[in-house]
């Protein structure tokens, strides 16, 4: 058979067979006519040629990138660790700033291609306006330190990098699922020292940080009284802020929910259920509200979005255990921490929930809108609060400021601008995250979606409380749903059928024929017709019971 437009005609003969079994899974032994060139059977798996398996998830997720988010985790839980010692303690600003330069140099050095469909995270675009507008803090008259006013800039621009870094790597599913229990695991042991730090009042005492120095000298404290009348610090966990172990219970609680659904092994499932008592617990003994207030947000995130997938079985186990670990843990704060400890936790129901975050934080969101954003509608200069204002702007000629919730912390680095920006990509990132684990098409991917959405939802309600933006838990925040966006890219390319090689192209075994481009007069002259089907003789067939049999031996 002659070539055809230049590609060579069907020859089965040809066609690579070992490649097709290897890809289909099939085998020589089914594969009955292997011997005869002018055939080729594909066994059972499909009757349309070039039919094949998809690919593993595994296969297409890159080992060495879930190695570099781990080896980020390494470099981000050691500089926090150090921070206890006392020798290191002249180090404290740039151990602090170490999370956050190793997250810009990945996002500045990693490689810059991507696999073929591949996309970016949708909250991306959004980051660059946000950097864009909090650069345009530089020329505003009222930033008095311009290194404290870059400090700023990378601070911000670090904790949205992981939406750049991430989003070039390929993370499955088994991937994301271990970078949530390395967040988890880590949490839960910062827990359990802030359990011991109330049980044994004066041990395992970290250095405390020289910002809470300062507050302390002033006239405040951070003392709790427990239920022997022992006075001792709010738990500090694995941190150097007294009160920081509640930070670690919410993450150990909350994740901790989503580990549970995830696994059967009874023993993880106690393992998961023993680390959400300790974080619940270490959470009523630091006394921080905003962390129980968010637990209690998330669990019910939790619940709604895993009735929307219908997960009506893993929810009902999941909720059982859960009761049994909300009735221990309180009755445990209780018995340890005494009445400071109801009386705190009470406040909470005193009054409706409107009035109580009024009397509270409310008023520092009053004072956003009310006074920041019409003062400093561009902002109000940058450098002049937080950190960056206290390493590196020690000497303000304008008056310092101070930022409790994160709007507040917004309208001083942006004004409106930024107080519409970050929101927005909030919610695209949020937004995005919910619909992976509401579909079922992403198959376990949309369960750790579904777990995340929870702890999002919290996340959004913590920041009329608390500035969750301007610390390495802003920047896990985008770290994670950048992760969870990659691992669902790659499960949806791990559906897609694998075609072997040999496969790629297989020409048509016949082309129908043109005719040439012709200008003469013959061209114009119609085709013959042909004869219709009543005018041809057909041929004359027997019926089956009056056709003579056949031979024996003959097929």
């Amino acid at each position: 058979m002659s070539e055809i437009n230049g590609a060579e005609p069907w020859n089965v003969a040809r066609l690579p067979l070992a490649p097709a079994r290897r890809a289909l899974g099939t085998s020589p032994a089914d594969n009955r006519r292997d011997d005869n060139p002018q055939s080729v059977s594909v066994g059972p798996i499909s009757e349309e040629p070039g039919a094949t398996a998809p690919h593993s998830t595994d296969e297409l997720a890159n080992s060495s990138h879930l190695r570099i988010v781990l080896a980020y985790f390494v470099i981000a839980f050691v500089a926090q660790l150090l921070l206890l010692v006392p020798q290191v303690a002249r180090f404290r600003i740039e151990l602090r700033m170490m999370p956050f330069a190793t997250s810009l140099l990945l996002a500045a050095y990693l490689p810059k291609a991507r696999a073929v469909g591949h996309r970016m995270h949708p909250a991306l675009p959004f980051a660059v306006i946000i950097i864009c507008i909090i650069s345009l803090g530089m020329v505003n008259q009222l930033t008095d330190n311009l290194i404290a006013g870059a400090a700023q800039i990378c601070l911000t621009a670090a904790i949205l990098s992981p939406l750049l870094w991430i989003g070039r790597l390929q993370i499955g599913f088994r991937g994301f699922a271990t970078i949530v229990l390395c967040l988890w695991a880590f949490n839960a042991i910062s827990a359990g020292v802030g359990v011991l730090q109330v049980l044994f009042p004066g041990h395992l005492q970290p250095i405390t940080s020289s910002v809470v120095q300062d507050i302390e000298e002033s006239g405040a404290t951070f003392n709790i009284e427990l239920a022997d009348g022992t006075q001792t610090t709010r738990p500090y966990g694995l941190t150097d802020q007294p009160g920081g172990a509640a930070t670690a219970g919410l993450t150990t609680f909350v994740f901790g929910l989503g580990l549970l659904v995830s696994t059967k092994n009874p023993v993880l499932r106690a393992l998961f259920l023993a680390g959400m008592g300790l974080g619940l617990f270490i959470m009523y003994l630091s006394q921080v509200r905003a962390s129980i207030v968010m637990c209690g947000i998330a669990t019910i995130a939790f619940v709604g979005i895993m009735a929307v997938r219908g997960e009506f079985a893993r929810l009902t186990g999941a909720l059982l255990a859960l009761t049994v670990v909300v009735a221990v843990s309180t009755a445990a704060a209780f018995l340890i921490g005494g009445n400071e400890t109801r009386s705190r936790l009470f406040t909470l129901v005193d009054d409706d929930a409107r009035t109580v975050y009024q009397q509270n934080r409310g008023r520092f969101l009053d004072y956003t809108f009310d006074y920041a954003l019409p003062t400093y509608p561009v902002g109000a200069g940058l450098g002049r609060y937080g950190m960056m204002a206290r390493y590196f702007n020690p000497n303000p000629r304008n008056e310092p400021l101070w930022a409790e919730i994160q709007w507040t912390a917004w309208a001083y680095d942006g004004g409106w601008l930024m107080v519409v920006a970050y929101p927005t990509a909030l919610i695209v990132g949020v937004w995005l995250t919910f619909n992976i684990g509401r579909k079922a098409i992403y198959g376990p991917v949309g369960l750790w979606a579904a777990i995340l959405t929870s702890y999002n939802i919290s996340v959004i309600a913590v920041l009329f409380s608390y500035s969750f933006f301007l610390s390495q838990s802003g920047l896990e925040f985008w770290l994670l749903n950048a992760a969870i966006f990659s691992a669902a890219q790659v499960y949806l390319r791990s559906l897609k059928p694998e075609v072997p090689q040999g496969f790629e192209v297989i020409p048509a075994p016949w082309r129908p024929s043109l005719p040439a481009a012709n200008t003469s007069s013959s061209a114009s002259a119609p085709a013959p017709r042909r004869p219709p089907l009543q005018q041809r003789r057909l041929p004359t067939v027997l019926p089956v019971f009056d056709a003579p049999d056949q031979p024996a031996g003959r097929t």
